[in-house]
């Protein structure tokens, strides 16, 4: 079982190519830089997009529907993207929306972890997090990332993210 998952559900042809590089790419930088577990009682973060088309509409934007599965230890979450939204934006603005509606996902699974009174390093998460999402916007947008969390080793003049 993998600790990050991304599943999607779109409204017709055109809107299924949208996100799915986008989410592949993120996933591998979660991968990379999250360090599970950061609940002892959560195995996987699962995030689904739901990707407006002529067929199907899913008319809201960021995060939806968060469900914990105590018996198979799960958090997930819709995220929404209209179909007016991708239509509308870059590659690079979809990726930042994607990063935007994750961190916002990480942070309610945190919130929620706490409401049920269950164990959670949040803080270390949201660190991690920032790291993979720096190295996610990189690997998209080469040049636009956050100022402290890029880095240059003065002798060899190597650079890259923390």
């Amino acid at each position: 079982m993998s600790y990050v998952r991304f599943a999607g559900q779109y409204g017709d042809t055109y809107s299924a190519p949208v996100l799915p590089p986008l989410e592949l790419r993120l996933r591998a930088r979660m991968l990379e830089h999250l360090h599970p577990p950061h609940s002892p009682e959560v195995d996987e973060l699962s995030f689904v997009t739901r990707v407006g088309g002529f067929l199907q509409a899913f008319d809201f934007e960021g995060i939806e529907r968060l469900r914990r599965s105590k018996a198979r230890r799960y958090l997930t979450v819709d995220i929404g993207v209209p179909e007016y939204l991708w239509r509308s934006k870059t590659r690079p603005e979809l990726a930042r929306y994607l990063a935007q509606c994750v961190e916002d996902a990480l942070k309610a699974f945190i919130e929620k972890l706490k409401k049920d009174k269950a164990q959670v390093e949040g803080e270390r998460l949201m660190a991690e997090w920032e790291q993979a999402k720096a190295a996610f916007l990189e690997d998209v947008d080469p040049g636009n990332v956050p100022e402290g969390l890029k880095w240059t080793n003065p002798r060899t003049g190597e650079s890259g993210i923390r």
